[in-house]
């Protein structure tokens, strides 16, 4: 019995495909090793520029199996499948100010960007940059406060797939484009073991614009989401 169990849990499974990743990243002004004292003028920051695939097959988003949308007045194929999927995508994270090479006291940037195709992807492109100030108050040399901003933006598939329903069977469907967040966190450092960041987010068309089930189909609105995280560290 334990042979068997054994077997079964150990099986691999290579039919559904394979995920690839890759990355390369740049480094410049990194921080001496432990011990050194930091003399360098240069600010540091991180570039990557990275890639997944996966090979398997995977559902349009509005094409059927029959060429017809899938939201078409009696549409009864299957969703068109699409052979692979891909990403591709870049990160920036940059100090831009610090009074002096060994100050607590520091500003960063950073941003994000990601495409993938619109055809199979809710979501065919999305970015986000922000700024974070770290110690901002004298003595919270471990404290940080950041603003960030978000933009995620629906695939023409599953654009066109809203716009299909309105035409053909809903009128006044809502149809998703596009969802807009800002964000403003404060991250405070209670104890050396104990770290606390309150969060809050505010979303512009949440999930591009959903219908909402309890309002007669129309659109989701604007919402606030408002979070408290800790870490321990033993």
């Amino acid at each position: 019995m334990h042979v068997e169990r054994f077997l079964r849990v150990s099986r691999f499974n290579l039919h559904d495909g394979a995920l690839f990743i890759g990355e390369v990243q740049y480094a410049i002004g990194q921080a001496p090793a432990a011990g050194a004292p930091q003399t360098s003028s240069v600010l540091p920051g991180t570039y990557k520029l990275g890639f997944w695939y996966d090979n398997t097959r995977f559902a349009d988003q509005r094409d059927g199996t029959d060429g017809l949308s899938l939201a078409a007045p009696g549409a009864g194929a299957q969703a068109r499948m699409r052979h692979g999927d891909f990403s591709v995508y870049a990160v920036a994270d940059q100090m831009v100010w610090r009074p002096s090479p060994d100050a607590a006291r520091s500003i960063g940037v950073f941003a994000r960007v990601m495409g993938a195709p619109g055809d199979r992807n809710v979501v065919d492109f999305a970015a986000n940059a922000g700024v974070v100030l770290k110690a901002p108050f004298a003595g919270r040399d471990n404290d940080s406060v950041g603003l960030a901003l978000g933009y995620a933006d629906i695939g023409s598939h599953a654009s066109a797939f809203d716009r299909d329903v309105g035409a053909n069977t809903t009128p006044g469907y809502p149809v998703r484009t596009a969802e807009t967040m800002v964000e403003a966190t404060y991250q405070y450092q209670v104890a050396p073991w104990w770290l606390l960041q309150a969060d809050f987010q505010y979303f512009f068309r949440p999930g591009g614009g959903v219908p909402n089930p309890s309002a007669g189909g129309a659109r989701i609105g604007n919402e606030a989401v408002a979070g408290v995280r800790t870490v321990l560290t033993f």
